[in-house]
């Protein structure tokens, strides 16, 4: 299994993998939603990272719990609104 980068080349994906970072995920969580926010969909990310796709689904239902989010779009606005200004 290969290493998954947490950032990305734009300055609100350097935002996001900051805030990533400091989120209070396990190390596979915060894999999980970097592949996540980098557009893969849950099938592409259980490929790449040779877990089960109903795994990260569960991964995805426990990241949304412990960032008190509800969907895709509010885990982005989270992470976006969380992040350190640099």
């Amino acid at each position: 299994m290969g290493t998954v980068p947490l950032s990305t080349s734009t300055s609100v994906g350097c935002a996001k993998a900051r805030a990533l970072q400091a989120a209070p995920l396990s190390i596979m969580q915060k894999k999980v939603c970097s592949l996540l926010l980098s557009g893969l969909s849950q099938r592409e990310i259980a490929g790449r990272l040779g877990v089960a796709p109903n795994t990260v689904i569960d991964h995805i239902r426990k990241i949304y719990l412990k960032l008190d989010v509800h969907s895709f779009e509010g885990l982005r606005d989270r992470l976006l609104q969380s992040s350190p200004r640099a």
